[in-house]
């Protein structure tokens, strides 16, 4: 075969080849030209947010410690558990309860605090012929918030000091015709000269808080138990409990 005339033929294929193979590298040149010469883009900023948009305020939900229940009659008192929508506190401040008068106010308060809306609270002390209401008492019974932090906040306003004559409060408890009266004390006879004879007083407690219409408990605290008030909650329906030491003993 004549190798002239095969180169001949091949000849113009090669040409065409080489012409597209310079083409296709001054486009990619000038391609690559561009894109590095080329100005960078500006960035565009999309606002997450409406610049006019106003957040509206924290609104914090109220937090209560005690949600006052609206019904119910239990009555929780130094360990004992009583029913009663009227309750009286009938507490003996004389100088020989000195050293129990904190803890006796901090059990009533605890006492109190757990009442219902439905329930009604009233707390006297007696010493010597007087006795000492609550400033936040209004015919007697009281609102339960303020009571609570009456006994909270003027803790310092019952001094205990000198003897004790119950009967007058016991009188005012009658006056409020409570279903239960709750009588704290170390010695509900009194001392020496200011000793209360024993029958007159049952006399007094039998005339003014009726048997079977009213619910005593009784609570002494001091070193002694007392009889006479193991008696007295006995013979009204109701709970002796004794506390001995700032303990309770039943």
């Amino acid at each position: 075969m004549d190798t002239r005339h095969t180169f001949r033929q091949i000849k113009p294929w090669l040409a065409a080849l080489a012409i597209h193979a310079i083409m296709l590298v001054v486009v990619l040149a000038a391609w690559w030209c561009m894109i590095n010469n080329a100005a960078p883009a500006a960035p565009v900023h999309v606002p997450l947010v409406d610049p006019a948009y106003v957040p509206p305020k924290l609104q914090l939900p109220v937090v209560r410690t005690w949600d006052r229940r609206a019904f119910g009659t239990e009555v929780t008192f130094f360990g004992v558990t009583r029913h009663a929508r009227r309750i009286v506190f009938i507490i003996d401040a004389s100088g020989s309860m000195a050293p129990y008068i904190d803890f006796v106010m901090s059990e009533v308060r605890r006492s109190v605090f757990r009442l219902t809306r439905e329930q009604q609270p009233a707390v006297v002390f007696y010493q010597q012929q007087d006795l000492i209401l609550p400033e936040v008492a209004g015919e007697g019974y009281c609102e339960i918030d303020p009571l609570v932090d009456w006994l909270r906040q003027d803790t310092s306003y019952v001094a205990a000091h000198g003897w004790a004559d119950p009967r007058d409060a016991i009188s005012f408890a009658s006056s409020l015709k409570p279903e239960l009266v709750v009588w704290i004390t170390d010695h509900p006879l009194g001392h020496g000269r200011h000793e209360i004879d024993r029958d007159a007083l049952l006399d007094h407690l039998w005339r003014k808080l009726t048997p079977g219409r009213v619910e005593i408990c009784t609570i002494c605290v001091g070193d002694d138990a007392d009889a006479f008030l193991r008696a007295v909650a006995r013979d009204n329906d109701g709970r002796f409990k004794y506390v001995h030491g700032l303990g309770m003993v039943d």
